[in-house]
């Protein structure tokens, strides 16, 4: 019987696997934030929108259910500072250390 070994097809920029392993981090960045606003939003549901009280550092605006402005949400340092914080740190074969 013959024995058939696969490997994957190396090109310019890498082998297939650590273009796979790119697109995951990419997917698990997006999983990450879609996450974030899903518990923000859920957090927002049935809460009157806290007021900023220092200066105004973000704004968003679009399409937004919880506003606390004319049509939307502003954030103070206090308001930014209590958000949930995620660190990763990821391993980029062409950024090197500069990830």
């Amino acid at each position: 019987m013959e024995h058939v070994s696969w490997r994957p097809s190396t090109t310019e920029h890498g082998t297939l696997r650590q273009k796979e392993e790119c697109g995951m981090k990419a997917g698990v960045r997006l999983f990450v934030v879609l996450l974030t606003i899903g518990l923000l939003a859920v957090a927002a549901m049935g809460k009157d929108a806290p007021q900023p009280a220092g200066d105004v550092l973000l704004t968003v605006s679009g399409a937004i259910a919880l506003t606390n402005g004319d049509g939307v949400f502003a954030m103070d340092e206090a308001m930014l500072r209590a958000l949930p914080m995620v660190e990763y740190f990821v391993v980029d074969p062409w950024m090197g250390d500069n990830t």
